[in-house]
């Protein structure tokens, strides 16, 4: 490929011009960003940056790399730096309105003809971006704002470009002399290499951005993969992979939906855990390159393009899997064949869909999700597999991930690379290698039924209380069925709530003593003395110790009552016919009821003792309650709790 290049400054490269400086070809009226691009994703910060430091001086702004097609410029690097200095220049053509309005300045027509041209009699927005539709810009005659509709967002950017355009009207307000700022901002400096498509080569000017980025160590880890694609592929195909690319695009910013992030350029993690999958890549680094060999090199047209296709796949399965969990209507009958039998199955159906829809969107380490990720994606792609699925199965298996999911991301180290267990892959590959599907399935549930039993050996609950984690952990042990293998009831808001059993959640921690003529308030921050800001950290307020799980007309029906008047309130709601009291709560009440300590609080009622008294014996059991010597009893109560809920 002959590649031009030479310098210029911002108001040539907007106004595409041809002269001893700049070498555009002026039949030329636009530069595109093409929708298989990355999406605009520059912070706050980086904006600032760029202001400012042109503020100083004008500077050079590094390399554009693009791509000569007949009628315009295609923008292959530097999207995020021309798309920056693009809305620089529309919010200075705001800046520059008569006061009062009174049409275009002539300070605003010298701006204009960098942002639209004309092209054989129309005007053409000079950068057109093809993520985020052709018209994302409203102009009239004195004022030009943006106007992204939704349903030409493919990348979701519509509230960063907003975001950005917005700050930059606020840091162009505090610079004093606007006239300097435009005149640095128009002259500062450009590198254009522009590739030509008429070249004898077969190289493609992604090459030329790969090598600048790869072998400069300028790396984003999305755009590599990208560059290594099209150096793979024929170059015949590149309409095709632009196309695959976009897809893969997609996703990857779906995906941030549920926790996943391209994190700085230097991760992309939905890349990243969809090769970490692959056997001949089990241990891949995040950068994608082992010891300076891209996952990518070496590999031909057919592999990449097989990657990159079951890559965007992937992505689409797992989406569309998503999407249908919050439809009441779904049954599964795109995972197992005999869905139809069990569509009346409402019931059990809702939970599965709720148990699932958990284990997705948990924003914490993203590890634990991807074997789920990759068995639905091998179900919707492979047939055989859905139809010999069970409804039974796939219970399950759910049931089971669902809890060695909550296991996962309870370990200190659920972050680490080193946890992933590869025995779901391997059973998913033997399928790949000619084994029968019945074994994919029997493989899989066994499989999982091992990491949840190793994860629940080594399980250890934690002191500080985190409800999201909390509506889980009492959903397994109060409602695991190890005869079924499956959860039969999911806690969640707003039916379920917490319950601050012990330090409600009042300033000064509030308690009603409740009692026949002889009812009064008191605060326990101050009934505790110096001890009394404690309750505030993991020790009293926040700790597992303070909470359980509550249907809401209970919880709310509780208050701030004494712990004595709690617990009887909690007793006789599950006294009633056809309930009983779930494990997790009777844990609490039976050790609260064991300490001789709340006897004592117990006996107090209906003596009409004195204020000092009751608020004496109730401090002591607040104590007694928080002491280390009964907080490891609970503990260890509540963590057999869960693990017997497996074996009983």
């Amino acid at each position: 490929m002959e590649i031009t290049s030479f310098t210029t400054t911002v108001s040539d490269f907007f106004t595409i011009a041809n002269n001893e400086r700049s070498k555009f070809d002026i039949n030329k009226k636009q530069y595109v960003i093409p929708k298989y691009q990355r999406e605009y994703k520059w912070s706050l910060e980086q904006v600032k940056t760029l202001i400012s430091d042109i503020n100083k001086h004008e500077k050079f702004l590094g390399n554009i790399i693009l791509n000569e097609f007949p009628d315009f410029y295609e923008i292959v690097d530097g999207q995020q730096r021309i798309t920056t200095l693009f809305l620089i220049l529309i919010a200075l053509f705001n800046k520059n309105k008569l006061q009062p309005p009174s049409g275009r300045s002539e300070e605003q027509k010298e701006l204009f003809k960098f942002i639209n041209h004309k092209d054989h009699e129309q005007e053409v927005i000079v950068l057109k971006n093809e993520s985020i539709g052709n018209d994302y810009l409203n102009i009239t005659a004195d004022n030009i704002e943006l106007n992204i509709i939704d349903a030409n967002d493919i990348y979701y950017q519509k509230t960063t470009f907003i975001d950005i355009f917005n700050l930059i009207v606020k840091e162009l307000s505090s610079i004093n002399d606007l006239r300097s700022f435009q005149n640095k901002v128009l002259d500062s400096q450009l590198l254009i290499l522009i590739g030509d498509t008429r070249g004898r080569h077969n190289d493609s000017i992604e090459e030329v951005f790969l090598d600048i980025n790869f072998k400069s160590k300028l790396l984003d880890v999305a755009d590599i993969f990208k560059g290594y694609c099209f150096k793979n592929y024929s170059k015949s195909s590149h309409e095709e992979l632009k196309s695959h690319w976009t897809k893969v695009r997609k996703y990857i910013k779906e995906f941030e939906k549920i926790g996943y992030s391209d994190l700085d350029g230097q991760t992309c993690e939905y890349i990243y855990h969809y090769l970490l999958s692959k056997p001949d890549s089990y241990n891949i680094p995040a950068n994608l390159s082992n010891k300076g060999i891209h996952y990518l090199e070496n590999k031909n047209h057919s592999q990449t393009r097989e990657i990159l296709v079951d890559m965007g796949n992937y992505g689409e399965n797992i989406c569309d899997f998503y999407s249908k969990l919050h439809d009441t209507s779904y049954y599964f009958e795109d995972i197992y064949s005999e869905a139809d039998r069990y569509k009346n199955n409402i019931l059990e159906l809702s939970i599965l869909k709720k148990m699932l829809i958990s284990i997705i969107k948990n924003p914490n380490a993203q590890y634990y999700k991807f074997p789920l990720f990759m068995v639905i994606h091998y179900i919707k792609k492979h047939e055989n597999l859905k139809n010999t699925l069970t409804y039974e199965q796939f219970k399950k298996f759910v049931s089971n991930y669902y809890a060695y999911s909550f296991l996962f991301v309870s370990k200190p180290q659920h972050k680490s690379k080193a946890l992933i267990n590869k025995t779901i892959f391997t059973a998913l590959y033997k399928f790949d290698s000619g084994d029968p599907a019945e074994s994919i399935h029997s493989g899989v549930l066994e499989a999982t039924k091992v990491l949840r039993k190793e994860y629940l050996d080594e399980y250890s609950l934690a002191k500080i209380f985190d409800e999201n984690k909390a509506y889980i952990l009492y959903s397994l042990m109060d409602h695991y069925s190890a005869q079924d293998n499956f959860v039969k009831d999911i806690y969640e808001y707003p039916n379920f709530n917490k319950e601050h059993l012990i330090i409600h959640d009042h300033k000064k921690a509030k308690i009603d003593w409740e009692e026949d003529g002889n009812s009064f308030s008191f605060y326990l921050k101050e009934l505790l003395g110096k001890d009394g800001t404690k309750y505030l950290t993991t020790v009293y307020k926040g700790h597992t110790a303070n909470y359980i799980i509550l249907p809401t007309a209970l919880n709310g029906s509780l208050g701030v009552k004494d712990i004595v008047t709690k617990i009887n309130l909690i007793k006789n709601h599950y006294n009633q016919p056809g309930t009983s009291m779930p494990k997790h709560i009777k844990i609490f009440v039976d050790n609260i009821e064991n300490l001789s300590e709340y006897q004592n609080l117990v006996s107090l009622k209906g003596q009409s003792k004195s204020v000092p008294e009751i608020t004496d014996v109730y401090k002591k059991f607040v104590k007694k309650y928080y002491s280390e010597s009964n907080l490891t009893v609970l503990h260890t109560q509540l963590s057999d709790g869960l693990k017997t809920s497996f074996s009983q």
